[in-house]
């Protein structure tokens, strides 16, 4: 019989696999959505920022990029109203209803029905974020800046003596990059239907998250991270 993971571990690799489905999801859906991203925010308002300083003050140009944004925190305030309605079953019941919506993106993508799809992607992206939690003073989310940001700080500390975790913040970013990587090809050979995959993996997340949630007699209570896009 196995040992279940200590819950730093078992937040550790949560929150891996979370930010590894992000990873998925945003290089698949910048393919499939001409260059719209679903969770690097930055890189939407970026955009914005440069169709309006360029004159580019159409509504089709800049709603292609003001939208999304404003999406995805939508996404993330009904994430956080069913976290603080639903402490104990919060993780699990989001990550189900991500499986849900990247489903849904599946779907929707295979048909083409129109702007549904990226509506999906957005919500769940956004929800995605309330699923993590900061451990050990390593937060993990969708963004990788913040995890860039705290290796810089770590490999500082280093330089003076003090101790950091630094495989925990480069990880990070290793981890969304491969997994962007895998987004990417995946779809150029399976089109919208790769979004399937990170759905599955939600779902088998949900199925742990719930394990170990605190009506499975676990304790703990659910946080939010504070980061960049």
């Amino acid at each position: 019989m196995t040992e279940p993971l200590d819950p730093a571990n078992f937040e550790r690799a949560l929150g891996l696999a979370i930010l590894a489905c992000a990873g998925w999801v945003d290089a698949a859906g910048f393919l499939m959505f001409s260059g719209i991203f679903v969770s690097f925010m930055s890189g939407d308002t970026t955009q914005l920022g440069v169709r309006l300083g360029q004159g580019e003050w159409d509504w089709a140009g800049v709603s292609k990029f003001l939208l999304p944004p404003v999406i995805f925190v939508a996404g993330a305030a009904i994430g956080r109203v069913i976290a603080n309605a639903r402490p104990g079953l919060a993780r699990p019941l989001l990550l189900c209803i991500v499986a849900a919506l990247l489903t849904a993106t599946a779907i929707g993508g295979m048909v083409e029905v129109g702007s549904f799809p990226l509506l999906a992607a957005l919500i769940a992206m956004g929800m995605l974020n309330q699923v993590i939690r900061e451990e050990n003073g390593v937060p993990v989310g969708t963004m990788v800046t913040g995890a860039l940001v705290r290796l810089g700080e770590v490999l500082g500390d280093r330089v003076t003596g003090a101790p950091g975790k630094v495989w925990d913040n480069a990880g990070q970013w290793l981890v969304f990059v491969i997994a962007a990587g895998l987004g990417a090809a995946a779809y150029d050979l399976a089109g919208a239907s790769v979004f399937l995959v990170p759905a599955a993996a939600s779902l088998f997340l949900a199925v742990q998250t719930a394990k170990a949630s605190p009506t499975s007699g676990s304790g703990r209570t659910l946080n939010s991270p504070k980061g960049t896009g």
